[in-house]
């Protein structure tokens, strides 16, 4: 679907499904930043936990000295059902860890439970992930995805550019940005939507964007005041 597509199926998909999600994209897409939006104006809680900060035996039960079985978990999950409608916990960048912990997590995101903890009622789980082609790490068994609700995000420049134009409605900036992704998209490899998004909100002056745009940031500031 269009990055513009994913803000609505998400919405309707937290109210109407008990699976998991998976949201898949390329790199830099708007993926956490949509679920985020969505938390802040639904008015829901939220528990954001990056992949790559974890261990899998944040996900594992272990045997204890007296031969009891004791559940050992991450303690960034939620005990307690959420203040508001629902809960968002939300794995980022599931693809980008190892694959012990990445299989350690996903069986947590089929069954709810490790050991005897078990996620609350509300709160839904939603997962993002990057494509093979993006180089990631780990990829997620298509076996896994039957049994989550799956969301896969495409990206081309014309997608982006209607998007941010509809997103930052009367924005100059945004205009020039949509116009320079058009006429640069053959040689933008290494500039994320994330990224060209990022500068709209800035002032285009060198000092600003150029932690942002790196090595394109002159061709970027000539095409503006062409």
């Amino acid at each position: 679907m269009k990055i513009g597509k994913l803000e609505e199926t998400l919405k309707k998909a937290i109210k109407y499904t008990d699976r998991s999600i998976y949201i898949e994209g390329p790199i830099g897409v708007g993926k956490t930043e949509t679920i985020n939006r969505i938390a802040e104006m639904e008015g829901y809680d939220i528990v954001n936990i990056p992949i790559e900060t974890m261990e899998f035996y944040d996900f594992k039960m272990n045997k204890i000295e007296n031969g009891k079985m004791r559940s050992y978990y991450n303690e960034d999950l939620p005990d307690d059902e959420p203040v508001g409608t629902y809960g968002l916990l939300v794995f980022e960048d599931l693809t980008a860890s190892d694959r012990q912990t990445v299989y350690a997590v996903m069986n947590f995101l089929l069954t709810g439970k490790i050991g005897n903890y078990v996620l609350p009622k509300r709160w839904k789980m939603i997962s993002t992930g990057n494509r093979e082609e993006d180089g990631i790490l780990t990829p997620i068994p298509k076996v896994v995805k039957t049994r989550m609700l799956v969301l896969t995000v495409n990206y081309s420049v014309e997608d982006f550019s209607k998007y941010i134009l509809k997103k930052y409605k009367n924005s100059k900036n945004a205009m020039l940005v949509a116009s320079y992704a058009k006429m640069r998209n053959n040689v933008l490899v290494d500039v994320t939507p994330r990224v060209l998004e990022s500068i709209i909100k800035l002032p285009f002056k060198r000092e600003l964007i150029e932690g942002q745009l790196g090595d394109y940031t002159d061709d970027f500031l000539n095409y503006v005041k062409s």
